[in-house]
């Protein structure tokens, strides 16, 4: 039966296949390019970038803003379901935003969706199990695109209006839950990057337990508070792992889907719990490489292209420099550093011995403790936040594989 395996119980009968183009209309934005947009725009307007990097089912606020002559816009009147019409990937323009409110500007490669069906029923459909459908007829290669028949050939199953609206407003109120749960990681991401910038300035000093002022901090070499690792795995049998800028140490096997390290892993780096390692390869985040502490637990076998150090005390906190690396404490240094770029590897041009040279902070081994803890407290936070939003995303998509058909 055409029906789906968890319901509302005062609703029975099977749902009615349909194709979308049965059940709606399509129009197509104009206009609107990137310099079209400017921050004090007299319209407020929605470009199909957007669809996939701003906003989720439903668009709450507009973010983007245009002084393009009305009467060279199409505007929305409230409801419409808006499907990209080009972009990178065909998973990317495989999406249905709905914008509930009227007197915005649709920019162009945007397909408008208007129906008499409810709309979120319907977006959150294409979004889901009409998805893969979208995204196999989208066509191109460098740029794919997504044309009005190709929506209209997707299949839909279609309940009655009043259940297609009590499963639109039940999973309003997921969505809503996800959104303040997004909201919050990113309140508490901004309120660490601020507390950070304060206490590595020493805008914000801690004071010793008994009340009184630590001492000025220092300011030191890296060398002289951090010695090269030089140890190599040789016959060991140590897992190898790589960092993934933004989320740290990864085994090559999970990263690569297998060790990837050959004839070269005797000559890797072995790191041990609580060393560090800099990762001369440059990203859109970490635009003068990263540095990570390994925190698995285990000593680990890594590139020994990277840059691995450990410090030469042991009154040395090692994770109040996790949280100055982290800051990226380090990138002016190394700008003036990088003498010519990226090599033919991928890595920058970084010389060891002037690494090494680099300055950086020494508070007093009480303090660093502190600001360690400090900032250990609100990472501790945030994780609690991003598991609750993993739960629920994961709680939502186990109910999109069970209410609809």
């Amino acid at each position: 039966m055409n029906v789906p395996a968890l319901r509302f119980p005062e609703f029975s009968g099977e749902w009615e296949e349909k194709r979308i183009g049965d059940i709606a209309r399509f129009k197509k934005g104009k206009g609107i390019s990137k310099a079209d947009i400017v921050e004090n725009g007299a319209l407020p307007c929605v470009r199909y970038g957007e669809l996939y990097t701003t906003y989720g089912r439903m668009i709450q606020g507009v973010v983007s803003f245009t002084n393009v002559p009305i009467d060279e816009l199409v505007m929305s009147e409230g409801g419409e379901i808006l499907i990209p019409a080009s972009g990178e990937t065909a998973n990317d323009i495989a999406t249905a935003t709905v914008l509930p409110f009227g007197g915005v500007a649709i920019g162009g490669d945007l397909n408008i969706v208007e129906t008499f069906e409810d709309r979120f029923f319907v977006a959150t459909h294409l979004s889901g199990q009409g998805k893969k459908h979208l995204a196999r007829m989208a066509q191109g290669n460098s740029v794919v695109h997504l044309y009005k028949d190709q929506i209209a050939s997707t299949a839909i199953s279609l309940p009655s209006l009043p259940e297609q609206k009590k499963i639109a407003a039940f999973l309003g109120v997921v969505d809503a839950k996800i959104a303040a749960l997004r909201d919050r990681r990113a309140g508490l991401e901004r309120y660490k990057r601020g507390l950070m910038q304060a206490l590595f300035s020493q805008t914000l000093r801690f004071t010793k337990d008994d009340g009184s002022a630590f001492p000025d901090w220092e300011e030191k070499r890296l060398g002289e508070v951090f010695s090269e690792v030089t140890d190599k795995v040789g016959q060991r049998d140590l897992k190898t792992y790589s960092i993934s800028a933004g989320k740290g140490w990864v085994s090559q096997e999970e990263k690569f889907g297998k060790d990837i390290s050959g004839q070269q892993n005797e000559k890797y780096t072995a790191l041990g719990e609580g060393d560090f390692s800099y990762n001369k390869g440059n990203s859109k985040s970490y635009k003068y490489g990263c540095i990570y502490p390994n925190e698995t637990g285990l000593t680990i076998g890594v590139p020994s292209v990277f840059i691995s150090f450990r410090a030469r005390e042991f009154e040395t906190v090692r994770k109040f420099y996790a949280k100055l690396f982290d800051n990226h404490f380090l990138d002016r240094g190394l700008r003036r550093l990088i003498s010519s770029g990226a090599r033919m590897d991928g890595l920058l041009n970084v010389n060891k011995l002037e690494f090494f040279k680099l300055h950086v902070p020494y508070p007093h081994p009480d303090e660093q403790q502190k600001i360690a803890d400090a900032l250990s407290a609100v990472d501790a936070k945030i994780t609690a936040v991003a598991d609750q939003l993993t739960q629920m995303e994961t709680f939502k998509k186990g109910l999109l594989q069970q209410m609809f058909v």
